[in-house]
This record gives C-alpha cells, structure tokens and sequence, in this order.
C-alpha cells in the first residue's frame, strides 16, 4: 500500500484492486473458447458436470498462470 499526502485525503490508504473473474454465458461453449484461444488467451481449465453445465476458464496474455 502507498500512503496517500493529499492534504484532503490524510491518513487514507489506496488500494491496489484487480478484477479477478468475469463470468461470460454464452450458446456456444467451444466457439467461445476457440475466439478467445485465438486472441492469445491461456485456458486454465475446461470442465463439466454431467451435459447441461461446463466451465471454461481462460486468462487474457498478460495474466499470471
């Protein structure tokens, strides 16, 4: 954390946030995957319960593994 020395802002910390996870629905689960897989996505994961639920998880270039 960085302390904040604006004068209006005494003591206050600034947080440094990221957006972790967005959750997409889409039709077409495998057209999904193979667009994002295009842009240079990685996929961390493509699982399913049983054949009406399916996760995919993928993370754009500049993301951790």
């Amino acid at each position: 954390m960085v302390q904040v020395t604006d004068v209006n802002r005494t003591g206050a910390d600034i947080v440094d946030e990221k957006l972790e996870v967005v959750v997409i629905p889409v039709a077409d689960v495998d057209r999904a995957k193979e667009f994002y897989l295009s842009l240079g996505w990685r996929l961390d994961a493509d699982r399913a319960a049983g054949d009406s639920f399916r996760i995919v998880q993928q993370a754009g270039t500049e993301l951790p593994a």
